[in-house]
């Protein structure tokens, strides 16, 4: 979802058409009608593969090494292991200079750069846990993001998102109630291996 919240903040909402998609689905069937196509956080291989009879209109930002390993190097777009997707999709968006970026030697300069052109604060939490590197403050956030129920592709979700990228005080708020959220879960799980759990 975040991925596609910063893609809505870019184009506006009702300049792209988004296609939820997930592994184990049936690949959209996509229009080739000239338009671009932003492949964000995935990689369904058949459309990826035919980028060329997209008339290169496809650009692909991703973070799955397997995938980046196995499909075609020369589509452009922002690809890296170890930073999330919408992180890419974030600095390719706002950033002067967006190459096609696969070495993961670069890491360290491109959170450089998602620092330098201020990526918002909720893209950061959102892709730290999306990379497992789980702070109390990133769980914090997760949590808060599940609470708020923004876990959904509609438009009035999406449209919370872009107000939450362009909002630090939402930001906080939403790991504000995460950090209660969290507190009352771990005391729940406590309780739960108290009275059930065996020696």
């Amino acid at each position: 979802v975040a991925s596609a919240a910063v893609a809505v903040q870019h184009f506006g909402y009702d300049n792209c058409k988004l296609y939820p998609w997930d592994y184990g689905q049936e690949e959209p069937t996509i229009p080739n009608d000239g338009d671009s196509i932003y492949v964000i956080d995935v990689s369904p291989e058949k459309l990826l593969e035919s980028w060329l009879d997209h008339d290169q209109r496809i650009v692909w930002i991703d973070h799955h090494i397997s995938a980046i390993r196995k499909i075609d190097k020369n589509i452009p777009g922002l690809r890296m292991d170890g930073v999330a997707a919408c992180r890419l999709a974030w600095l390719y968006f706002n950033s002067l200079a967006t190459p096609t970026m696969i070495d993961g030697a670069i890491k360290d300069h491109v959170l450089q750069d998602l620092e330098i052109f201020e990526e918002p604060q909720a893209i950061k939490m959102v892709g730290e846990y999306d990379v497992w590197d789980l702070s109390p403050k990133v769980l914090d956030f997760q949590y808060g993001l599940v609470a708020r129920k923004m876990l959904a592709w509609d438009k009035k979700t999406l449209a919370r998102w872009v107000n939450l990228m362009e909002d630090p005080m939402m930001a906080r708020d939403v790991e504000e109630s995460g950090r209660w959220g969290r507190a009352y879960y771990d005391e729940q799980a406590k309780v739960t291996c108290k009275l059930k759990a065996y020696e």
